[in-house]
């Protein structure tokens, strides 16, 4: 996935990568929030792994604790409600403690094209286990109405592309390593993909240096890469919701992005083939009569364009640069490199 944005969502106040995630100090928001999670919740008597995507959480978006587990300022088992609580942070002062209210703040949210496979990461500090999933809501569904909210980014939940999770690292040189991570499905059939870093450093656990224990640190060394399959929803603006279900503790870690979908690039019409085609050689020509040059992807599209082409007879197509240049009279050829020339064998059926 060479050159392509990673949405990059964590536990934490910032993740290292290329993202578009709320309490990120990379995309500029102005403070530095520690967490965002729903803390003291489990689903029959469990914790939320061995339930996936059942336990509720306060917020699809996650819940702010600044302070971590000492902060109750938004906590709702004490009392209070997120939606509309304030949060002190150490920079900029005070924000909601509800991430739903920071969806759709961005000015240049992510693009990503319907059908598309697009690349998602997270990072840890704590380390609880467990597994993750990606979901997508319209933005105007992201509501004061926290069931209702969940109920639409799990009616929206991502597919993944692969059975893979590679570990990048933070430092920009460390090579990627991947490593084998089939998709586990919760009761609806939807997929999640475990944390393979491993809470226990015991013998055969640790699958590369610092990928066990408990992190805790305030920049994680390394993030969890994944791939997911866009749908093909209506285009317009999303949230995406990132829903990390504990298997250690009574807790969801959740964090949003802004998402906008759009409609895929439609592939270029192929130009028509001539019907009696064209004779190739290799090499140029050293004639003059020039009738014309653009761009093309092939000798053969070049062919068609000759066919296409007023006066052409012959052309010549520079395969390092995909110029197609079209000429008349009769050719004269040479042994330049990087070039391929043609002649026209015959005429178009129709154009």
């Amino acid at each position: 996935m060479g050159g392509q944005k990673t949405t990059h969502l964590s536990t934490s106040s910032t993740g290292k990568g290329n993202a578009t995630c709320y309490g990120n100090k990379e995309v500029g928001t102005p403070f530095d929030p520690k967490s965002w999670y729903t803390n003291r919740v489990q689903f029959n008597g469990e914790n939320p792994y061995y339930n996936l995507g059942q336990a509720k959480p306060w917020s699809s978006c996650g819940v702010l604790h600044h302070g971590g587990s000492d902060d109750t300022t938004c906590d709702v088992d004490k009392g209070n409600d997120p939606w509309t609580q304030m949060s002190k942070t150490s920079k900029g002062g005070k924000t909601a403690c509800d991430g739903r209210k920071l969806v759709g703040k961005s000015v240049a949210p992510t693009i990503w094209p319907q059908g598309s496979v697009q690349e998602v990461a997270w990072a840890v500090c704590a380390n609880h286990e467990g597994g993750v999933a990606y979901r997508l809501c319209p933005v105007e569904s992201v509501t004061q109405d926290s069931e209702a909210t969940e109920a639409c980014f799990q009616s929206h939940q991502l597919d993944f592309s692969d059975d893979i999770t590679v570990i990048r690292f933070s430092d920009g040189k460390t090579k990627d390593k991947e490593f084998q991570n089939v998709a586990v499905l919760d009761k609806w059939g939807k997929q999640w993909k475990e944390s393979i870093i491993p809470h226990s450093c015991d013998g055969k656990d640790k699958k590369f240096k610092g990928g066990c224990g408990d992190v805790k640190q305030d920049f994680p060394d390394f993030s969890q890469v994944d791939h997911v399959r866009v749908p093909d929803l209506p285009a317009g603006r999303y949230a995406l919701s990132w829903r990390w279900d504990c298997k250690l503790t009574p807790q969801i870690w959740s964090n949003c992005a802004d998402i906008e979908i759009v409609e895929p690039t439609p592939e270029p019409t192929p130009q028509p083939t001539p019907e009696g085609g064209c004779s190739f050689q290799t090499g140029g020509t050293v004639d003059k009569n020039q009738v014309n040059q653009v761009t093309a992807e092939s000798e053969q599209e070049c062919c068609a364009l000759c066919t296409a082409q007023t006066d052409c007879t012959h052309f010549t197509f520079v395969t390092t640069k995909n110029v197609c240049t079209m000429r008349s009279g009769v050719p004269e050829y040479n042994d330049a490199k990087n070039r391929i020339s043609g002649e026209l064998m015959g005429s178009l059926a129709s154009v």
